[in-house]
């Protein structure tokens, strides 16, 4: 997959499109335009600071998902010790590696090592937990 063409994508709070997206966004898109998966909830009105609504949003959206490794296509969910739902990603291959690609604030679309994802979500007090789409 080519990730470079999501590397520009600029961080936009509750962005959706190719224009701007925010973490969810990012995933949705990718799911969307690599996988052909179109069924997922926006959660537009839901901003990054709002942790109860999106630990809420993510409630409601697991049933489409089960648990597994990090493999092309699985969204890497991260929570805070409190075990909200704070941040998320999408784990794809370029290459003989695995990356995850992720929206930030202060950085736009971030594309990382899998292990260095992990790492620095860790450092914020986060765990990461990985999902794949089943409808």
């Amino acid at each position: 997959m080519d990730l470079d063409q999501y590397a520009f994508v600029p961080y936009i709070d509750k962005g959706r499109t190719m224009d701007g997206a925010d973490c969810w966004g990012i995933v949705r898109l990718v799911l969307h335009r690599e996988h052909g998966i179109n069924d997922l909830p926006e959660f537009g009105d839901v901003g990054r600071k709002q942790l109860a609504e999106m630990t809420a949003g993510y409630e409601q959206t697991r049933r489409l998902f089960v648990p597994t490794r990090p493999i092309p296509g699985a969204v890497a969910a991260c929570f805070d010790a409190n075990g909200h739902f704070t941040h998320c990603g999408i784990v794809e291959q370029s290459g003989s590696c695995l990356h995850v690609l992720h929206s930030t604030a202060d950085a736009g679309v971030v594309v990382e090592l899998v292990g260095s994802f992990e790492g620095a979500q860790r450092m914020q007090g986060r765990t990461v937990e990985y999902y794949r789409y089943v409808g």
